[in-house]
């Protein structure tokens, strides 16, 4: 008996690219009408067998080999190809280069028909394929077209097998569920989950990647090949911007089954055939896609501080601007507390003095899918008292030069210098804490004669209380820091009292 068509690979590509209605002509069009010759022509593919879902597909058959792999549908054994290359998308040639592996890789025989399924679109070229190995390449670059998913390879491991060893580029990937791979020389191999896990490892080194991330493995030639040139990266977030066509595919492998009917592949008089059963109609009724929306978050009003870290001990920085959205980076829960990992430059144009921006989960409105945002680890806290006590507050700033005759002869290095206040809001009568960090400076001023650096390359970490005068208004204070050849930097905190 014909099980049920596992149609889960066929499907993806059509998930891919949305289920929204593209108009006739279009280069999306020209999507659509190829995967549904693949999902017309490409059903009920045995294990170690390839199918050709859409031209242009070019065969290299093995020595002695003489292939029938030129038309829609045309199936074959992986051994007897040298090689098989796909042609990206060509809206005047109305090509688009897709087909359909299914290998046994290390799946138990006691497991008939199972195989894992890996769909091949775009520019991409795949070689020395067996039964669980292979190499491919994928083109640098995008479509112009927005509707073509970026070429690369879908890898889909089937139900009830917990885990799939797999050796692509000579990467070893052990694999359970579905990922999007790419791989070329610039860009190296791109692997990310679209459900469940995976363990990478090339030159003894292992790292896991599972739902929403990616990880990146360096390649380089090795003669025709691509190789592993260092170990795999740690995972990171995905590229939502990239992911999230491929993403769509989520729900239809969820929907579909995941087993295949075994069907007998034969070699006549050095000419590959294959034998094809018509498997029953499988209805596919219509499912909303998935399609992950970056988190966002949303100051609702104009008294949300962000601050260096994610604590309420953290220096702060600068006031969100209301109702705007800004992209989450990265999270980390302090205490009971959840603090959002904000993109710096979205929050200001001069965030540069700060290596990382975090705002408070309560203190926001969350926006898209922040379910998915990863955890990420928290900056240091440097924190070192000054030698000489600190200066009383006031309202001037003097400046203080050195001597070109204390400098000396020193080398031409830019100083380094940041300068923060933990609380740049403040009820009248409050003080709060300035925090300053130094390096390849000769001297430095705080608002005045308060000394906060020395004549070594290398200054201190610093902090002081301020108190602001006990009225409202906003009350700017400086610090004046000299370089290594004596010229003036200067950097301001400013505190608001309410």
């Amino acid at each position: 008996m014909i099980k049920k068509a596992h149609v889960i690979i066929l499907s993806i590509l059509i998930a891919l690219i949305g289920t929204t209605t593209l108009a006739q002509g279009t280069c999306g069009d020209l999507v659509t009408r190829a995967l549904e010759k693949v999902s017309t022509n490409c059903t009920n593919l045995a294990p170690n067998s390839v199918c050709y879902g859409n031209g242009l597909i070019f065969a290299q058959p093995q020595t002695g080999i003489s292939l029938t792999f030129a038309n829609d549908g045309d199936v074959a054994p992986i051994d007897a190809f040298a090689g098989i290359t796909h042609s990206p998308l060509d809206e005047g040639l109305q090509i688009w280069g897709v087909s359909l592996m299914s290998l046994q890789a290390n799946i138990p025989d006691t497991s008939p028909g199972q195989a894992v399924q890996i769909i091949v679109f775009g520019n991409v070229a795949v070689n020395d394929v067996q039964q669980s190995a292979f190499r491919f390449t994928t083109g640098i670059g995008t479509s112009a077209c927005v509707e073509v998913p970026t070429s690369g390879i879908m890898v889909r491991t089937p139900e009830g097998v917990a885990q799939v060893s797999l050796n692509i580029n000579e990467v070893d990937i052990t694999l359970g569920s579905t990922a999007f791979i790419e791989a070329n020389e610039t860009e190296g191999m791109t692997i990310t989950m679209l459900d469940g896990t995976a363990l990478v490892t090339t030159q003894g080194v292992t790292q896991p990647v599972t739902f929403s991330q990616q990880l990146n493995v360096p390649l380089q030639l090795d003669g025709q090949n691509l190789v592993p040139a260092a170990p795999p990266s740690p995972a990171t977030a995905w590229d939502a911007a990239k992911i999230s066509k491929a993403f769509a595919v989520y729900n239809t492998l969820n929907k579909l089954g995941s087993e295949i009917p075994t069907t007998p592949t034969t070699i006549v008089a050095t000419q590959v055939q294959f034998a094809t059963q018509i498997p029953p109609t499988v209805p596919v009724l219509p499912s909303p896609t998935l399609t992950p929306t970056p988190c966002t978050i949303v100051a609702t009003s104009a008294n949300v501080i962000t601050r260096v870290g994610p604590g309420y001990n953290r220096g702060s920085f600068i006031f969100l601007t209301p109702n705007t959205p800004i992209t989450v980076t990265g999270k980390k829960t302090v205490g009971a507390d959840l603090w959002w990992q904000l993109s710096k430059f979205e929050v200001s144009s001069s965030a540069s003095s700060v290596n990382e921006l975090w705002v408070a989960e309560t203190d926001v409105v969350e926006q898209g899918d922040c379910g998915i945002v990863i955890d990420v680890d928290a900056p240091p806290i440097i924190r070192i008292s000054p030698t000489s006590p600190p200066q009383p507050t006031v309202d001037t700033t003097i400046r203080i030069t050195p001597s070109p005759t204390s400098i000396g002869i020193v080398p031409a290095v830019e100083p380094y210098i940041q300068i923060m206040v933990e609380d740049s809001l403040v009820l009248a009568g409050e003080c709060t804490t300035v925090f300053v960090d130094i390096e390849f400076i000769s001297g430095a001023f705080f608002n005045g004669p308060g000394f906060v650096g020395d004549t070594t390359i290398e200054g201190p970490e610093w902090e002081t209380n301020i108190c602001p005068p006990d009225k409202l208004g906003t009350y700017t204070y400086t610090l004046d820091a000299y370089s290594l050849t004596g010229n003036l930097v200067q950097r301001f905190v400013s505190v608001q009292v309410n």
